[in-house]
């Protein structure tokens, strides 16, 4: 037996495979078709965004504080409509005429790393509002429930109207269905809760009547343990008759893809990516049907495998996610999670060394963005002063595969306002695309700006990292570069 013939033979085999597969890891989809050939037009669907509808849940405990100047700046370059106070977790045990945690923590919570933090930054209403005055944005504030009362929180909410803050939505507390003890104390059942919750929201209705109250559900697949198991169920069947509760918040967390468990490649680009698709799905949580979806909180949940944390993946991660939630009519509120804190998550840098727990050692600008939050900031502008969003066609697409699921690469949104429209492309492949966009009656020579890095894996340590380009539109076409941003 020839043995070098056969292993030649299986070499070429396998080469072959190898140079097919690589070819067609991203395709047209359609036959015969080339990225040259994707036009793009309106379709039917449309959307109501009127202002407000989109900002941050914030946190800020480890500061900087809220009157921080350099924190205001960059919170007016994002243009929130929205900032969440005091914030998700830390809501249970505020104190808000201290601007901190309550003085007697209950035993079950001083077990809770979380809660047992001590050394925090204050955060009080007068402080909260420069940066609500900086920019602009409407708050939405989370009531305790837990380690406070009725009385004390509406006096909260005089205090804060007082203050020339606005009081209209509020959330009746954050994440309750956690069988933490601090929580199922309080509240043994989700039926406990809901009618606790209903009952607040009656007594501060006679004082604030234009407030909106929403209720905590959560997310499709959340049943670890009993009581998540069993939660929305239990809160639905309490408010399904009662007009006063007009909403619920989910917090739809979507992972980045099954077995990414440490440093990620190149070829790990469409498993993760494909995970952003995720977010839709999340938020079909079947409440009753004149009840709004409040998105109070959302990102990718990237904390215990630490893969994606302050890479350009993660930008367009976050953008395709948030973009993913204007396709459910019931939304009303998007929040990302979250504008400073943990790196999983953040928006902006707040320190020189902040990739130093990630593994990076390149030093980071303080109050500059992460590439997550560079990527929101692209969506928050195109978002701005406009009211209706009209998701893109295209007569064709390139299809990634993601596991045993495939998606559509590239992704589109029209913002429309009284007096202008923006557009917003992805590219969430490894492939150049140019874009017909005759359709959409864009003036010839009109700018377009393209955002991408030159590696969208590795670490982004300020926004230099960015890769800018001011374009004109030139035969009613517009190129797309390799997993990018485009807004025109």
């Amino acid at each position: 037996m020839n043995y070098k013939k056969y292993l030649f033979l299986i070499l070429a085999i396998l080469i072959v495979y190898a140079c097919s597969y690589s070819k067609n890891k991203s395709k047209i989809n359609n036959e015969g078709g080339s990225p040259q050939e994707i036009k793009c037009s309106l379709s039917s669907y449309k959307k109501n965004i009127s202002y407000p509808f989109i900002g941050f849940n914030t946190n800020t405990i480890k500061g900087p504080k809220w009157t921080d100047k350099q924190l205001q700046t960059i919170l007016q370059k994002f243009n929130s409509q929205f900032l969440r106070y005091p914030g998700g977790t830390v809501s249970s045990l505020w104190d808000w005429k201290k601007g901190g945690f309550v003085a007697n923590l209950p035993p079950e919570a001083l077990k809770d790393k979380e809660f047992s933090k001590r050394d925090i930054v204050t955060a009080t209403l007068e402080e909260f509002k420069t940066a609500i005055d900086a920019t602009q944005a409407t708050p939405v504030l989370v009531l305790n429930m837990v380690t406070s009362d009725l009385n004390y929180q509406l006096e909260m909410l005089r205090h804060a109207k007082q203050i020339g803050l606005q009081v209209k939505y509020i959330e009746l507390g954050n994440e309750y269905y956690k069988s933490q003890n601090v929580f199922t104390s309080k509240f043994p059942s989700p039926t406990d809760y809901a009618k606790e919750a209903v009952k607040w929201a009656t007594e501060i209705k006679k004082e604030f009547h234009d407030a909106e109250f929403a209720v905590i559900a959560t997310r499709k697949g959340q049943d670890k343990d009993e009581r998540l198991a069993n939660w929305n169920q239990g809160i639905f069947d309490v408010i399904k008759n009662e007009k006063i509760i007009t909403a619920i918040t989910v917090h739809p967390y979507s992972g980045p893809g099954r077995g990414i468990e440490s440093a990620i490649t190149m070829n790990d680009m469409s498993n993760i990516l494909g995970a952003s698709f995720n977010g839709e799905l999340l938020l079909d949580v079947n409440q009753p049907a004149d009840k709004k979806i409040w998105i109070t909180e959302y990102n990718a949940f990237d904390v215990k495998k630490d893969v994606m944390n302050s890479r350009w993946v993660h930008g367009l991660y976050a953008a395709n996610l948030t973009l993913g939630f204007l396709n459910n009519q019931n939304v009303e509120m998007v929040l990302y999670h979250s504008l400073i804190g943990n790196p999983s998550f953040r928006a902006i840098f707040t320190g020189t060394n902040d990739l130093k727990n990630a593994g990076g050692n390149a030093p980071t600008r303080p109050f500059d963005f992460s590439a997550a939050g560079y990527a929101y900031s692209i969506i928050l502008n195109a978002m701005k002063d406009k009211d209706v969003a009209t998701r893109l066609d295209f007569n064709t697409n390139i299809s990634e595969s993601s596991f045993n699921k495939t998606y559509n690469a590239i992704v589109g949104w029209n913002f429309k306002g009284k007096t202008n429209s923006e557009n917003i492309l992805l590219n969430l492949s490894d492939k150049e695309v140019t874009i017909d966009i005759k359709d959409l009656n864009i003036n010839e020579g009109s700018p377009y700006q393209t955002f991408t890095v030159a590696n969208p894996i590795a670490f982004w340590a300020n926004s230099d990292a960015i890769i800018k380009k001011d374009i004109k539109i030139s035969n009613n076409k517009i190129v797309l570069p390799a997993y990018s941003i485009v807004k025109f």
